[in-house]
């Protein structure tokens, strides 16, 4: 899946549009709410809403299968005093951090890839072990 995402960004670095989704807007203000302040997004694309979410005072760490995604965020994000860590990274791997380290797991549309059953059932059982007791995994599907 990797070569398609970097085809897809090296052409459109806004494939989805500049400004962030509907949904992470949404999360965003449930993060304030449960008093949020790390974050992993899985697939992170082209960087709107993780952008959005750093832009607002969250620590913001993304993945993404797309070198050319993680790339593009970078230049977009430029001289900005934004601190984000990206990572190339392929999920079907364990998550590349400690146990009970985020507040929260965001993916917009990520889950609507092509995985197996037993690798839905992997991602939700890292998920599970890097959020923090009580943690909130919000994702959107079709």
């Amino acid at each position: 899946m990797s070569k398609i995402w970097d085809k897809v960004y090296s052409n459109d670095s806004a494939f989805f549009g500049k400004t962030p989704s509907d949904f992470a807007q949404k999360c965003y203000s449930d993060f304030k709410k449960y008093g949020v302040k790390r974050i992993l997004e899985l697939g992170c694309g082209q960087g709107r809403d993780t952008i959005f979410f750093a832009s607002n005072g969250l620590d913001v760490h993304a993945i993404d299968s797309s070198k050319v995604a993680i790339e593009n965020i970078y230049q977009k994000i430029g001289q900005r005093n934004i601190s984000l860590d990206l990572r190339h990274f392929e999920v079907k791997q364990s998550l590349p951090f400690d146990s009970s380290y985020f507040d929260a797991i965001y993916s917009h549309m990520f889950y609507n890839m092509r995985f197996t059953d037993k690798e839905l059932r992997f991602l939700f059982t890292e998920s599970s072990r890097v959020l923090r007791n009580n943690g909130l995994l919000y994702f959107s599907v079709r």
